[in-house]
Parts: C-alpha cells; sequence; structure tokens
C-alpha cells in the first residue's frame, strides 16, 4: 500500500466502504490515539501504514453494521474508556444521567449500593469511583458479562463485589437499588438499529410483558428480602412511564416515585421509594 496522507486515505476509504466520513475520522482518531483538533492539524501528514490497514479492516466490519464500539473493543463512559464486547451492552450516553441523579443526592459515605444487571459494570464502577465509601454488589445472570465487569473494576482499581445471580439473589439488603435493566419490548424491534438487533446481546435488551418483567422481579424480590427503607433508581423505555406507574402502585411498601428526562426530553428515569417493613 502507497503512503498516504490521512485527507488521501479518508477519499479512498469513502470510495471503498458504505461508511460517512465521520465514523472512518472518529476510527482514525481511536486508532492513532489522537483527538480531532491533532488529527485535524496533520491531516496532510502520512498515515502509518499498519493502521491504515487496521482501520480497512474495521471499516470491513462496521460496512456489517458491526458497532464501532466492538470493533475498537471499548466504549466511552463518562470520558473514559471501557471494555466492552458482543456479551454486553454498549454504554449509552443518557446512563451517565441515571448515575447523576444518585451521585447528586447522595454524599460519600458508608452505604449499601446494589446493581442489578450490571453489564459492563460502568454504573457500579462509577458510582464507587465517585464515591469510595459507598459498599458496592453489582448483580448479573450472565458470567461473560460479568467477566468484562469485573475486568473493567480491575483496570479502575475498584472493589465490587460481582455476583452471578438473577436480581437480587443473595443479596438481601441495601439502601440504594440501581438498574438499567433489558426493558424493549419486542413490538419495538422495527425502531431499532441494525447494529443493536443484528449484535448486541438479546439477554440485556428485552423482557416480556411490555418490557416490564424484570422491573416486576426486582421489585418483588425487593420487597421480599430487603426489610429496610430503601429507594431504587431504575433507566426505562421512552414508552413506559404509564406503564411502570401503574406497576409502582402494585406494591405496598412503595410510598412514591418521580420521572427525570433524558437527552431527548422524553421520560426515562425513576426513582422509587421504598418503605420498612
Amino acid at each position: 500500500m502507497a503512503t498516504l496522507s490521512k485527507k488521501s486515505f479518508i477519499d479512498e476509504c469513502k470510495v471503498q466502504f458504505d461508511v460517512d466520513e465521520s465514523s472512518i475520522i472518529y476510527l482514525m482518531c481511536e486508532r492513532l490515539n489522537i483527538d480531532e483538533t491533532a488529527f485535524y492539524m496533520t491531516i496532510n501528514e502520512p498515515i502509518d501504514e499498519n493502521i491504515a490497514m487496521q482501520i480497512k479492516e474495521d471499516l470491513m466490519m462496521i460496512e456489517d453494521a458491526y458497532p464501532i464500539q466492538y470493533v475498537l473493543g471499548y466504549a466511552y463512559f463518562y470520558g473514559d474508556r471501557y471494555i466492552v464486547n458482543k456479551d454486553v451492552l454498549i454504554p449509552r450516553f443518557d446512563t451517565e444521567l441515571l448515575v447523576d441523579w444518585v451521585l447528586t443526592e447522595h454524599s460519600n459515605e458508608s452505604k449499601q449500593i446494589v446493581d442489578v444487571g450490571t453489564g459492563s459494570g460502568i454504573i457500579a464502577i462509577q458510582l464507587k469511583r465517585e464515591r469510595p465509601l459507598f459498599n458496592v454488589t453489582a448483580t448479573d445472570i450472565s458470567n461473560q458479562a460479568l467477566d468484562v465487569a469485573s475486568a473493567n473494576a480491575s483496570h479502575y482499581d475498584v472493589a465490587i463485589d460481582f455476583k452471578h445471580a438473577n436480581g437480587l439473589e443473595g443479596v438481601p439488603s441495601f439502601d440504594i437499588l440501581i438498574s438499567n435493566p433489558p426493558y424493549i419490548m419486542h413490538d419495538e424491534i422495527d425502531v431499532m438499529t441494525e447494529s443493536t438487533i443484528k449484535y448486541e446481546p438479546d439477554l440485556a435488551l428485552f423482557a416480556e410483558d411490555n418490557g416490564l418483567s424484570i422491573y416486576r422481579m426486582i421489585l418483588t424480590q425487593a420487597c421480599r428480602e430487603n426489610k429496610h427503607q430503601f429507594i431504587c433508581y431504575f433507566e426505562f423505555g421512552y414508552k413506559q412511564q404509564d406503564l411502570l406507574t401503574e406497576l409502582f402502585n402494585q406494591f405496598d411498601r412503595v410510598t412514591g416515585y418521580e420521572f427525570r428526562k433524558d437527552l431527548q426530553g422524553h421520560d426515562r428515569m425513576a426513582k422509587v421509594y421504598v418503605k420498612a417493613r
């Protein structure tokens, strides 16, 4: 391969691959480990041939809708890199708002936190990084997901008690529960992206009962096992606020709840207050 400038390489890739220019530039920045400012300042300089070959291999996968985060092996959350692969969901920026909600309402003091359906571990790890005195437990039904979460926790040198469990199995008591569980209804598949449908794990995406089955399971387990007062923070689908309101009202120990909006202005987060038994 003849050595090309970065600009010429972009032009060549646009001809060879059905991938938008922004994805090409993003990949180049990531593979070159530079930010966009440095990229544009050096756009007329040659690109390393080995890196160029790697980027073309990446683009072949992306052309088949393979998520760019899985291609790279990492995704960003709170501006930091977290390992991701096909066994875990790719972090979404809206989930940062859920973590922010907890952080703004709870200072750094000893509290028992449980993250249900931790996936890559981003929620549990970020909470522990920001609030070192939190005692954080994280559960997931997938051993493969827990392997990813454990690797992320090791990378950031935080102590999380990871448990292979369905919901809250083996977690009898906590002060704060946080969860971004599977909640997509099966009839919503038409509005999902091709890359999500083809490559992200179904186990972490879909739920029965109009997407409510995991919330119902979590609250049932929590109200049965945890006799103390606690608070739940949930992320949910943009069509589910009314359905969740009905669900929350079915639990005698739930004393109230409130909702917050995502970056697009949709109600996508819930805080649920549960009284002591």
